[in-house]
């Protein structure tokens, strides 16, 4: 099946086959199976999570899973004539002439049962390998969105770690699959998007015509995503996606070529921006302890937004009882995370997570990236430009200078929420110690008792000025009124205050 595209190139030299995986078989080339992460084998548990991207149940949302094999020849590439790569991203490269290895790699795809909920689009992932296997952390952050709009999410084994790991641990399932390399990752993307659009009825079934495929990758894979979109979105035969969300990003990005033979490296500059010359989206999500050194001016086609309070990993995602119960509908997540401001975690999976010195970092961010989904969406569907925002405040008006805080140690400007406007606790991307990972995690300080008295002298004036922040941030676009309605409740079932009696919002005061 073939889709004209007019803002892109659909490859024509890629043989691609796609092949259903049957669970629990030697062969992968027969016939297929549903595969879904709660219910069957591989998942968590004794082994790893390779054989699935998630171990979230799908079906609470409505969703279907499965994996096909995307088969084909990859290339690497290098610039013509071995121009250097520039800190603009302009970047005009071209393939080289050999090896041209055959590459065998899974996609998973995670669909709406109801294929009349299908909205046309496909968000497509490049799976983080930083664990040493496959995972999937915007669909784990997005999730609850991509099922209220009805999208299909498609997650790509596009470096060979994660899908060496996956065939070491099952290889009756996937020992048929081989990739050759990172320097081939780039090219397996772009045939995996143009599977997307010219294999829609084996991935997705006849009933769900294509309109949109959106590009997606978080934190190293951010940063092989910035080396595509500078490298191959404008490359002729690659323009397959319609769009790139790129969350936590360095101030680099990956290396074009990792060394393919006699082929020597090709890094790229410290300093990469994106190239300001695509005719599609780029947007732009970076927590406060990603770099902010490759700040860019917003335009038609591009936005960045620095959510503040916010940091590269946080709660929702560590702790086994927040992410994984999420459905969208309960507002006990929400108010997991809302009571981890006033009493932190330093260690919510003992064995998996390291301890910290502080809390892990309880703030906004999944509410804010669900915000941006939503926008990404209908910027690419039809051109409405997601709202932009102020950038974080810095002592020397640089990007990369120390964040301007606030009485309460919270830092000034950026993607605003009531989490720092009408704080319980000091939240940044920094300060945790000891080691890389808990600087990852950001950190939670809690007011004292007699802090959040003073600032708030009865429940109900909190949650009224919660509530009045809450809503300015749903007006200026960073908050959905979905997601509004938990977050307040978060507040609501709080005990910030004092608790006197019913609550203005549910009942009049009782008459004495």
């Amino acid at each position: 099946m073939k889709i004209s595209r007019p803002r892109a190139f659909v490859r024509g030299s890629a043989l691609i086959a796609l092949i259903p995986l049957l669970a629990g078989l030697v062969s992968p080339a027969q016939a297929a199976v549903t595969v879904t992460p709660i219910a069957g084998a591989p998942t968590i548990g004794t082994l790893p999570n390779n054989g699935a991207i998630t171990t979230l149940d799908v079906e609470r949302l409505g969703y279907d899973a499965s994996e096909f094999i995307v088969d084909g020849t990859a290339h690497s590439y290098h610039t013509v004539g071995g121009a250097p790569l520039t800190s603009n991203g302009e970047w005009a490269l071209e393939a080289d002439a050999a090896p041209t290895p055959a590459f065998r790699t899974r996609v998973q795809v995670l669909k709406p049962k109801d294929h009349t909920k299908f909205n046309g689009t496909v968000y497509v992932e490049w799976l983080n390998v930083t664990s040493g296997r496959d995972a999937a952390p915007e669909w784990f952050l997005a999730r609850v969105e991509l099922a209220r709009q009805g999208a299909v999410f498609i997650g790509v084994s596009a470096q060979a770690i994660g899908l060496n790991t996956a065939k070491a641990a099952f290889p009756d399932r996937y020992g048929s699959l081989v990739h050759p390399g990172d320097s081939y990752s780039y090219d397996i993307f772009s045939q995996a998007g143009q599977a997307v659009r010219e294999h829609a009825a084996e991935l997705l079934g006849s009933d769900f015509p294509v309109d949109r495929v959106i590009a997606l990758g978080e934190s190293q894979s951010a940063g092989r995503m910035v080396t595509y979109v500078n490298g191959f979105a404008t490359l002729s035969g690659h323009g397959v996606y319609d769009g790139y969300l790129i969350h936590s990003r360095s101030a680099n990005s990956a290396a074009l070529r990792s060394g393919v033979a006699a082929l020597p490296v090709i890094g790229t500059p410290a300093l990469t921006l994106i190239r300001t010359d695509l005719a599609v989206p780029v947007f732009v999500i970076q927590g406060e302890n990603d770099s902010r050194a490759a700040r860019q001016a917003d335009s038609d086609l591009f936005r960045w937004w620095e959510p503040t309070g916010t940091s590269h990993v946080d709660l929702y995602t560590a702790h086994p009882l927040v992410a994984e119960q999420d459905d969208g509908k309960s507002s006990a997540p929400a108010e997991a995370l809302f009571n981890a401001m006033l009493y932190p975690l330093n260690n919510p999976r003992p064995g998996l997570v390291p301890a910290c010195t502080y809390g892990l970092n309880a703030g906004p961010m999944v509410w804010i990236v669900r915000a941006a989904f939503r926008h990404m969406n209908k910027w690419v569907a039809n051109g409405t430009l997601p709202p932009s925002a102020p950038r974080l405040a810095t002592v020397d008006g640089t990007a990369t200078g120390a964040l301007v805080l606030d009485v309460h140690g919270n830092a000034i400007g950026g993607v605003r929420s009531p989490h720092v406007d009408v704080p319980v606790a000091t939240l940044s991307g920094t300060g945790n110690t000891p080691g890389f990972s808990c600087a990852l995690f950001g950190s939670t300080i809690e007011f004292s008792p007699a802090k959040l008295a003073q600032l708030y002298k009865s429940h109900s004036v909190f949650v009224l000025k919660w509530s009045q922040s809450l809503s300015a941030g749903v007006r200026a676009g960073y908050f959905l009124p979905e997601d509004a309605k938990v977050v307040l409740l978060s507040a609501v079932k709080s005990d910030v205050g004092t608790r006197t009696g019913p609550q203005w919002w549910w009942a009049p005061a009782p008459v004495n």
